[in-house]
């Protein structure tokens, strides 16, 4: 139950019990031996008590009606409840009231309409930074997936993660077949004499433990076995994958130098 209502309610039960004590007030002064006069007056004594009561009561409810009528009004569109996403309307009879409740009501106005504005333009802002990191995204996925070179990405136990297209065409692998599988143990990476490289000696290995990225020359070119079993000469380099002071794992390079071995063999 509203304020209003509660306080119209009050003031209603005030004026009958004032009633009733005035009829009361008669019946009582009827029933005592008083002279005329004495009666006389107090019967009007009690009337005029009764009238000023009603008129009182009258003016009472009106002036709540005046007063509380609009403060309900705008309590009632406050406890909608305030979100920046949706503006409060307050109802324009109430707002510009010239009284302190239009003054609240202007006040309250104001804030939630500037603060709906920034909310606004502060989602613009949002979409339009999204936007471009999901264009710079696309750019970058589309370098990567065309570059020349292999790309392998792996976490810190050289779980592959991903993989670029060239990279699968070289090896021979999809992305999903080799998805988690540990770089490079299913690939016997060997050096150029032929012999299988030891694990500390992997280039992942020194990017991951010791955090350097290594570069490879094509006299220190090794070599990957594909799919299919053929072994092919690489150049391969690694890098750390680091994010402020953690590192997540490591990004592997490789690049098919058969062709470039082929010319050297030719001039020697």
């Amino acid at each position: 139950m509203s304020l209003q209502r509660k306080l119209q309610l009050l003031i209603a039960s005030v004026f009958f019990s004032t009633l009733l004590l005035g009829s009361f007030l008669l019946m009582l002064i009827t029933s005592i031996d008083l002279g005329a006069t004495d009666e006389l007056s107090l019967i009007f004594g009690v009337v005029i008590l009764l009238l000023l009561s009603i008129a009182g009561a009258a003016m009472v409810y009106y002036v709540l009606g005046i007063v509380l009528g609009p403060l309900e009004e705008l309590s009632s569109s406050i406890e909608k409840g305030f979100s920046p996403q949706e503006k409060i309307e307050i109802p324009e009879d109430i707002k510009y009231l010239n009284n302190e409740i239009g003054v609240v009501a202007r006040a309250i106005d104001e804030i939630t309409t500037k603060a709906h504005q920034q909310y606004e333009s502060l989602e613009q802002k949002v979409q339009r930074r999204t936007k471009a990191m999901e264009e710079s995204k696309a750019k970058d996925e589309a370098i990567i997936k065309n570059i020349a070179e292999g790309l392998v990405v792996t976490d810190m136990d050289r779980k592959i993660m991903f993989v670029n297209t060239a990279a699968e065409n070289m090896l021979g692998y999809k992305l999903f077949e080799i998805f988690e599988r540990v770089w490079p143990d299913f690939l016997l990476v060997k050096d150029k004499r032929k012999e299988e490289i030891p694990l500390d000696k992997l280039a992942i290995t020194k990017a991951i433990k010791h955090g350097k990225a290594t570069k490879a020359e094509i006299s220190d070119h090794s070599f990957l076995m594909r799919k299919n079993g053929m072994v092919f000469p690489v150049l391969i380099s690694a890098a750390p994958i680091n994010v402020g002071d953690q590192r997540l794992g490591a990004v592997i390079v490789f690049r098919d130098v058969t062709k470039v071995i082929e010319v050297d063999n030719i001039g020697t």
